[in-house]
């Protein structure tokens, strides 16, 4: 968990700038800076909090090898949608 808690740093600080950049463009600038900021990390922390719920209970369902089948077409489909859409 160290390791995970080390590297995911490196994904997650450079997030709250760019979204800071986006919004300066817009008149009221601060104000659209807390609403975007407070917004990641309202849905970070809900997908932390929804992440494994989900994970346990496919595999509670299904099993393991078609939880993670389900879970690497569901991540190949946002790449994709995330390829095309941005």
């Amino acid at each position: 968990m160290l390791i995970v808690g080390f590297f995911e740093g490196f994904a997650l600080v450079p997030v709250v700038p760019e979204i800071m950049r986006v919004h300066s463009k817009f008149p009221d600038k601060e104000e659209l800076n807390d609403y975007a900021c407070s917004l990641f990390t309202t849905f970070y922390a809900i997908g932390e909090m929804l992440g494994p719920l989900i994970g346990n209970t496919l595999y509670l369902w299904i099993g393991f090898a078609w939880s993670c089948n389900i879970l690497g077409i569901l991540c190949i489909i946002v790449g994709i949608l995330y390829i095309v859409l941005c």
